[in-house]
């Protein structure tokens, strides 16, 4: 098998139906489908069993950790990692394969879009201008969590020498493992529609710039700082 997709979830009864609806209607010929459950009390593992492939359960809280145990049972090369509220398009798998293997990237990210609400409006800016900054000034993409494809030799390649996983910003910190063995590229063609709850709380937005704040200004430990969970 080629290729494998992992999605991470924690209590996404309310959106993984529609996420895994619209992965069964890949034209890719054959992939393996892979749900990590990361200690969900609502429906999301059952409603998973009617999906994937295999539902891994992962009992330590964290979305690197889950990310992780995905990837390693991962039977293939190459493993695309999405969200549980994303929704996918059909030929998703299939541009990210030929993406990553034709430019010889060790991963890539693809490009995200949202509900054309006040929020989704407002990401949809901050996208812009974040790939904008990373196309012309930095050339040193960072991965989204939410759509991305990454070999896997080359992903334990570069985490080998992590001693815990991220529990939030996972994927910016990987991105900076991966492209010490590696480049990382930018497939910009290549979009999911996710959803934007978690810009509808201006509390919620605030505490998650906090935890921005706390990783990547202050270094604290990532393991330690766990995403805010949102319905």
């Amino acid at each position: 098998m080629l290729v494998s997709v992992v999605v991470p979830a924690l209590n996404e009864e309310n959106y993984i139906h529609n996420c895994l609806d619209s992965l069964l209607k890949q034209d890719f010929s054959s992939f393996e489908l892979i749900v990590v459950d990361n200690g969900s009390t609502d429906m999301t593992a059952k409603i998973a069993e009617d999906y994937a492939d295999k539902v891994i359960f992962c009992k330590e809280r964290g979305i690197g950790i889950a990310r992780v145990t995905g990837m390693k049972w991962a039977k293939s090369k190459y493993v695309l990692w999405t969200d549980a509220d994303c929704i996918i398009p059909e030929d998703w798998i299939t541009n990210h394969y030929s993406f990553i293997r034709e430019n010889n990237f060790v991963a890539a990210r693809g490009n995200i879009k949202h509900a054309l609400t006040v929020p989704g409006v407002l990401l949809s800016g901050y996208v812009k201008t974040s790939n904008f900054y990373q196309t012309y000034f930095k050339d040193n993409f960072k991965l989204a969590g939410l759509n991305s494809c990454v070999m896997k030799d080359k992903f334990f390649e570069a985490i080998k020498d992590m001693e815990s996983y991220p529990a939030c910003l996972d994927d910016w910190l990987f991105s900076e493992k991966l492209w010490k063995v590696g480049r990382v590229g930018f497939n910009k063609d290549n979009y999911v529609l996710t959803s934007t709850r978690r810009c509808e709380n201006p509390i919620v937005i605030l505490k998650t710039l906090y935890q921005y704040f706390r990783i990547l200004m202050m270094k604290e430990d990532p393991s330690k700082i766990y995403h805010i969970e949102t319905k």
